[in-house]
């Protein structure tokens, strides 16, 4: 009957992979190797994240308020500008970290879960997905403000123009540092 309880704290096993529900300590089978105990360790690990969804919107939310600090970097060396366009800088800003945060939550989660991500190159990918999303939405609401703006400018050109060459100048950088936020967070939560 012990051999149907976890060695450390006693607790009944509930799966058949004997793992504790409580301290999550692995008794290998008899013929395991300790790699194979180690591996089963590491994919568990991430269900000691309290809550996985947030965890991911902060994660992505930092990463794609990136490219704001640098775009605010540059907007302070020029002292000129009023302050209705700081105020529309700082309201770009804000909104990328907010649909980077929304899509982290909803895709970038996924990373934490090792059914459905196993390696690092799988969450690097998810992470470009999720940057890919944040960018296509960046451009629709930019493209919606901009055909408002100018009467004559349709919205359907300026989100043809804004995908392409927003894409060339800044859209590569955009999808690295979010494959770098999916692999960073993969690696600090998954491989611990």
């Amino acid at each position: 009957m012990s051999s149907d309880r976890c060695k450390v704290c006693g607790e009944p096993y509930r799966n058949l992979l004997r793992i504790c529900e409580r301290c999550r300590s692995v008794e290998p089978a008899p013929l395991a190797s300790e790699a194979a105990a180690e591996e089963l360790r590491k994919i568990y690990l991430w269900e000691h994240v309290r809550h996985p969804r947030l965890l991911a919107a902060a994660w992505f939310a930092v990463a794609g308020a990136m490219p704001g600090v640098l775009l605010l970097l540059v907007v302070t060396l020029n002292n000129s500008l009023g302050a209705s366009v700081w105020l529309a800088y700082l309201g770009l800003w804000l909104s990328t970290a907010a649909m980077a945060a929304f899509y982290g939550g909803t895709c970038g989660a996924k990373i934490l879960d090792p059914l459905y991500i196993g390696t690092g190159g799988q969450a690097f990918w998810q992470g470009c997905a999720v940057a890919f999303l944040s960018f296509v939405t960046f451009g629709f609401l930019l493209s919606i403000f901009s055909s408002l703006q100018a009467f004559s400018f349709n919205f359907f050109t300026a989100f043809l123009l804004f995908m392409f060459f927003g894409g060339i100048l800044v859209g590569w950088a955009v999808m690295l540092v979010g494959g770098l936020a999916g692999w960073l967070l993969f690696k600090r939560y998954r491989c611990g």
